[in-house]
């Protein structure tokens, strides 16, 4: 994988094991976090992972925009 971010992203859109995912994120105030990550391929209720450390650069940002 390419190291420049925009070479990273064309290689990364192009290449033929992509897969599509969906991502929710969310953030409390009192620093409790969550993630659900579903795959297009397996869209069904019973194939979503979900932890409270799932995505954690995601949930950094989200938790930045609580900050005071």
């Amino acid at each position: 994988m390419p190291d420049d971010p925009r070479s990273a992203e064309e290689y990364a859109a192009a290449h033929p094991d992509r897969q599509e995912v969906r991502i929710v994120a969310g953030a409390t105030r009192d620093g409790s976090t969550y993630c659900a990550l579903r795959m297009r391929s397996h869209d069904d209720a019973f194939s979503v992972l979900e932890s409270p450390d799932l995505v954690p650069a995601l949930l950094e940002l989200v938790r930045s925009t609580l900050e005071n």
